[in-house]
């Protein structure tokens, strides 16, 4: 039996990790990390009880948060205070079980207005609760996911908005030590809203010889807008530059077309083939990026990048696996 595992990885659109002239016209991601301010309560780092007010009223937006700390995130409130011996050895004796708030006073300009405006949370243990403008947005449980949360329908376009995240960690057992409070990055993403959808484009390189690497893409296109569009979808795969950059064009898509209805998302099919494709390897890593085109009426509405390389895997039962 012959197993054949073609690459396939999944890119972030906007990765800094590229060049200045890889911007999207109408796509922006930015780091939503500094200016937090933070209160704990419950079970506190040395064994008291601070009581948590009532009906979620840390979340509003006139509360006077002054005197809460100013931190920037990642942060763990756990890591950050001493040992106790009286807590459990499987999680380091370390008073991470608590109830943490953050709240962000930031400005959104006027001229994003018509734009669609989402947060990402790398990560945030846990139990995640997020109001924006005293308004419950959503949430997460589960501490160890990535998760996104559209801000758009309850912000303050010019002028000042409030951002309030709820965790708490004090029903949470653990085999290991779990962390503690937003301890990944924070994003804000804003968009057209003719867009590719959250996590919206895959990568596979179902075919791969010394002379051609076939690449299919998979992309989910997201509508926004308040009426039907009919979009337009390419891709060109650029070789990656050692220091991440875009390098030389090597092949294109066809240009795909569907219509979406006002609210509705389509998944798009593409296809390309690269000749003589360099070889993902751990010692010369070869790279290349799919940048992906969203037009609508022949206007670009967005642009998203994905990383990606060329490797096959062989398995056999006599020989288990094998780079091939």
């Amino acid at each position: 039996m012959l197993i054949r595992l073609g690459m396939l990885m999944m890119g972030v659109a906007g990765c800094t990790a590229f060049a200045a002239d890889s911007a999207a016209p109408e796509r922006s991601r930015d780091s939503f990390n500094t200016g937090w301010r933070f209160f704990r309560c419950g079970p506190m780092a040395d064994g008291s009880h601070q009581p948590e007010p009532a009906s979620n009223a840390l979340a509003a937006v006139k509360l006077d948060d002054s005197g809460w700390r100013v931190l920037d995130v990642p942060h763990d409130w756990g890591i950050e205070e001493p040992f106790r011996d009286d807590l459990d050895g499987n999680t380091g004796k370390l008073p991470w079980a608590g109830i943490g708030w953050y709240r962000k006073h930031f400005a959104m300009p006027a001229a994003d207005k018509g734009r669609r405006v989402f947060i990402d949370f790398d990560g945030a243990m846990a139990n995640a609760q997020v109001w924006l403008n005293g308004q419950l947005v959503g949430g997460w449980p589960y501490g160890y996911n990535s998760f996104r949360l559209e801000l758009t329908p309850h912000l303050v376009f010019g002028g000042e908005n409030v951002l309030a995240v709820r965790l708490d960690t004090t029903l949470w057992g653990s085999r290991w030590y779990p962390g503690a409070g937003i301890y990944r990055n924070v994003w804000m993403v804003k968009t057209a809203p003719v867009h590719v959808g959250h996590w919206g484009a895959q990568v596979t390189t179902p075919t791969l010889t010394d002379e051609r690497g076939d690449v299919r893409l998979a992309v989910t296109v997201d509508n926004q807008a308040g009426s039907a569009v009919t979009t337009k979808v390419k891709a060109d795969i650029h070789e990656q530059t050692a220091k991440g950059g875009f390098g030389q064009k090597v092949a294109e898509t066809a240009i795909a077309s569907t219509p979406i209805a006002a609210g509705g998302s389509e998944t798009l099919s593409l296809a390309a083939s690269v000749a003589q494709p360099g070889r993902w390897e751990l010692a010369e890593p070869a790279m290349y990026v799919a940048r992906i085109t969203v037009m609508v009426n022949d206007t670009v509405t967005d642009t998203y990048d994905v990383p990606f390389g060329f490797r096959t895997l062989e398995f056999t039962p006599r020989d288990g696996f094998q780079n091939s």
